[in-house]
C-alpha cells in the first residue's frame, strides 16, 4: 500500500473513531454542550463531525476564526484549553481545542469542546468552584457555516486595529494589514485572495504582491545572525 495512502486511511480512522469520543462527551454535559470535529484539509468546510447545537452549526460548516489562526500557524500550535468565547446571540462558552496529529506531528484537525457556561455565570459566586476563573476577556467569535462570514469578521477586525479603511492607508500601512490578515490565517482557503481583495477594494495582483513581500521579510527576520554564521552555528555546519 503507497505510504501516502496509508497515512491518509489513518487520519480518516482518527476522524471515525472521535465521533463516539465527541457523542459521549456531549452526552455527559448535556445540552449545554457541543463537540465538533474538523478536518483542516478543506476549511471550507471542515465541520466533519457536531454532536449538540450549542453554535447552530451543521456538518459541512466552515472553521472559525480560530481554527483558521491554527491551521496558519501549523505544527508549531498547541492546544487551547479553557478559553471563553462570546457568540453572536449573547451566549458565553468555556471552550477547548484539542489539535489532532498524524504520526509524524502534523496537525491534520482538531476537536473543539463548547460548554455554554451563560447561566451558570450568573450563580458564579455561589459554584466558584466549579467554574475557575476565566483570565481575560472572552474572545468574540462568530460562529458561522460560511467561510466568506469568517474573512469578512477577521478582515474588520483587522480594519479596526488599523483605524482607517485601506484605500487611505500607506503602502507600509497596508504592509501591516496583510501581514495581520495572513497572521490570523485568512489566506489559508482557496478563495482568500479574492475575497479579501474584494472587501478592501483592491486588486487580486496588489494582495499577492503585498502578500509576497510580508512573507518574504518574515523569512529573512527568522536567518541566523550574521555572528553565529561566521562561527559555523545556525547554519548547518558542523
Amino acid at each position: 500500500m503507497p505510504k501516502e495512502s496509508g497515512e491518509a486511511i489513518a487520519k480518516e480512522w482518527l476522524l471515525l473513531a472521535l465521533r463516539p469520543v465527541a457523542r459521549g462527551i456531549a452526552r455527559t454535559f448535556g445540552e449545554l454542550c457541543e463537540v465538533v470535529i474538523h478536518d483542516f484539509s478543506d476549511p471550507e468546510h471542515s465541520i466533519v463531525w457536531i454532536e449538540g447545537d450549542v453554535t447552530k452549526r451543521s456538518i459541512g460548516g466552515s472553521v472559525t476564526e480560530i481554527g483558521l489562526a491554527l491551521i496558519r500557524g501549523g505544527d508549531r500550535q498547541e492546544d487551547l484549553i479553557g478559553y471563553a468565547r462570546n457568540t453572536k446571540d449573547g451566549k458565553v462558552l468555556r471552550s477547548s481545542t484539542i489539535l489532532l496529529r498524524d504520526p509524524k506531528g502534523h496537525v491534520f484537525g482538531c476537536l473543539c469542546i463548547n460548554l455554554d457556561i451563560t447561566q451558570v455565570l450568573g450563580f458564579r459566586k455561589a459554584i466558584t468552584r466549579l467554574v475557575p476563573e476565566i483570565g481575560g476577556p472572552p474572545l468574540s467569535v462568530k460562529f458561522t457555516d460560511q467561510i466568506d462570514e469568517v474573512l469578512g469578521r477577521i478582515v474588520e477586525e483587522a480594519l479596526a486595529e488599523h483605524s482607517k479603511p485601506a484605500r487611505m492607508m500607506s503602502r507600509e500601512e497596508r504592509l501591516s494589514l496583510i501581514a495581520a490578515l495572513d497572521r490570523r490565517g485568512a489566506f489559508q482557503i482557496q478563495r482568500g485572495v479574492p475575497t479579501i481583495a474584494q472587501l478592501l477594494g483592491v486588486s487580486r495582483t496588489t494582495i499577492y504582491k503585498y502578500l509576497d513581500e510580508t512573507r518574504s521579510s518574515l523569512r529573512e527576520s527568522a536567518k541566523p545572525s550574521p555572528a553565529l554564521s561566521a562561527n559555523g552555528k545556525g547554519d548547518g555546519r558542523q
